[in-house]
């Protein structure tokens, strides 16, 4: 590849790549951060912290930082050092508990820290769009994985407090984005659509599913990035005394050609 130089200036632009992508999730952040702080109104008191306190040790869990915010468009987990609970100041108060439950979730499922190994995959995947897409999916994964967490052992009515809650929230806006280390609550779209029939149709992954779905995985990983070719190592055989030609002055072409000839033809080199 002209002595390295196309192999070394693709290496050049991949790391250039790398640095603007990591740089840019670092503005993102660094700016989510300011106006999170920017908004910040006061910690939860209260009536509000005595029920967010026992909530915590119900699920057996540190209690986090809560925050009241305004304007903030849904609760979210902030943060991937010190996270910390940000709740929308409008928020309706029987609805509390629940959006506090499921941000809780996501501190327990450590998604804060899941967050961080997207962007870092994005950063050094940058030129390759499946990862970017991948990422994405594992948010909406994230979200219903929570989903599950929070209405596995509550009753229909609960359920269907929880699905409005996530209607209710979507409908001021989205859920941060993919660069931002903020877990939100809700989305838009067709993916808000599948969480809410998820909740209501009381469906959960099967772990057999998962697990053969995870073995399959790992065997295409393993097909993709091995190879059948082998290069052995060539045996050269022990000589003894006696065995080769015997030795004399090469001085021509003609004279070479006949002592490799000679050499070829020994049946320990044949072998």
């Amino acid at each position: 590849m002209w002595n390295g130089k196309l192999a070394g200036l693709l290496m050049l632009v991949y790391v250039a790549g790398v640095l603007l992508v990591l740089g840019y999730f670092l503005y993102r952040n660094l700016y989510f951060a300011g106006e999170m702080k920017k908004n910040r109104i006061e910690p939860i008191s209260g009536e509000m912290l005595e029920s967010y306190r026992a909530l915590c040790r119900r699920m057996k869990i540190k209690p986090l930082p809560v925050y009241l915010s305004d304007p903030l468009p849904s609760a979210c987990l902030v943060g991937s050092i010190r996270p910390y609970i940000a709740l929308p100041a409008a928020l309706n108060p029987e609805d509390t508990l629940l959006t506090l439950e499921h941000e809780l979730c996501h501190y327990k499922n450590r998604d804060h820290l899941w967050s961080l190994l997207r962007l870092l995959c994005c950063a050094l995947h940058w030129f390759n769009p499946l990862v970017w897409l991948a990422a994405g999916m594992s948010r909406t994964d994230m979200e219903m994985h929570i989903d599950e967490r929070v209405t596995g052992k509550k009753n229909e009515e609960e359920k269907k407090q929880y699905a409005a809650l996530l209607v209710t929230t979507s409908a001021r806006r989205t859920a941060p984005s993919l660069p931002i280390l903020a877990t939100g609550m809700t989305m838009n779209g067709k993916r808000l659509k599948e969480r809410v029939k998820h909740i209501l149709s009381a469906k959960k992954t099967v772990a057999a599913i998962s697990i053969l779905f995870c073995i399959a995985a790992v065997i295409l990983l393993i097909g993709a990035f091995s190879t059948g070719e082998f290069l052995g190592s060539p045996s050269i055989p022990a000589f003894k005394p006696g065995m080769l030609p015997p030795a004399r002055p090469v001085h021509t072409d003609e004279d070479a050609i006949q002592l490799a000839k000679e050499v070829a033809a020994l049946p320990q080199v044949n072998a």
